[in-house]
């Protein structure tokens, strides 16, 4: 089994370059063998990548929607990712993360109507919102985060 990472870090020197070509490499196996098939470490990076494209196409709700219909119930992304954050030190996103994960499991949130059981309410939606936009403002640098992440665990990388 190759050590894909040492290949990439050699051959490219951009961080964006680094982190797109290991996620091209983590994203096929993920399609053609599943999430259960990678390393630790190749989730973590996982989960970071999958969180950030959620929010940044489409904000915490969108995240929460696309990550319970990418996986079987078995897997629960959503708290997989909060572990990852905290594994590559991205503590802010982490706290980010950890608030609307209370938010959309409040059994009882405010402004809930009883003929509504799906959706969340106007109150949940401003207070998700709102989380997006201190995401969006990058407390925690996530791609150098994940690069120095990849670096350190730079041995785990295998195909």
């Amino acid at each position: 089994m190759g050590n894909y990472l040492t290949e990439i870090l050699q051959r490219k020197q951009d961080e964006l370059e680094i982190h797109f070509a290991v996620i091209d490499i983590i994203n096929e196996k993920f399609y053609s063998r599943g999430f259960e098939d990678l390393s630790e470490e190749e989730k973590v990076v996982f989960c970071v990548d999958k969180l950030e494209r959620e929010i940044n196409n489409g904000g915490f709700d969108q995240f929460f929607l696309n990550s319970s219909e990418m996986f079987n119930p078995s897997v629960n992304f959503t708290l997989k990712t909060l572990a990852s954050l905290k594994k590559i030190d991205a503590n802010y996103t982490y706290s980010l993360l950890e608030a609307a994960i209370k938010i959309v499991n409040d059994p009882n949130p405010i402004g809930r109507k009883e003929y509504e059981d799906d959706d969340y309410t106007d109150i949940q939606i401003e207070k998700l919102n709102d989380l997006d936009e201190k995401f969006y403002e990058y407390e925690d640098n996530l791609l150098e985060l994940q690069i120095n992440y990849l670096k350190n665990n730079e041995e785990k990388f295998k195909l």
